[in-house]
């Protein structure tokens, strides 16, 4: 597995390890015992959502070289989404600061790789406007991450 699949499965461990954050989240909608920290969004046959609100996904992600004379790195930048269907930003806001709780310089185990860094950049929080009734929450946070092939 490449490092960025790597990265992917690291801050999601992260994520589903904060207890602060899986106590906000609605249970899993496959894996019993688990709380909502996903990658994808599981879809209905007509193309609907169906995972349980609230919920996290560790969504999309970019990498550049951060090499140095003696070793091979990475900057990563990580987008989370953060979804809620609570009447108002409390509980989106909530969640996302859970979410920076856990990654903001937070050290974690990377598999193949040593973490340098990890880091928030920034935070968005707006009302889908993909949901015709304007109940849908989405929080945006992007975190950078800078790691060492070990």
């Amino acid at each position: 597995m490449g490092a960025s699949a790597e990265i992917q499965k690291a801050l999601i461990a992260q994520l589903r390890a904060a207890s602060a954050l899986t106590a906000q989240l609605a249970a899993h909608p496959y894996v019993s015992g688990q709380k909502a920290v996903l990658d994808y969004v599981p879809q209905a046959a007509d193309g609907a959502g169906t995972a349980a609100f609230p919920y996290v996904v560790v969504g999309e992600t970019t990498e550049a070289e951060w090499d140095t004379d003696s070793t091979i790195g990475r900057e990563s930048t990580v987008t989370i989404h953060a979804w809620s269907r609570y009447r108002g930003f409390s509980q989106v806001k909530a969640i996302m600061d859970a979410v920076k709780a856990a990654l903001h310089d937070a050290s974690f185990a990377v598999s193949g790789e040593t973490m340098v860094l990890c880091f928030f950049e920034f935070a968005d929080v707006v009302r889908d406007p993909t949901d015709p009734e304007g109940l849908v929450q989405h929080g945006v946070q992007r975190f950078r991450l800078i790691t060492q092939g070990s």
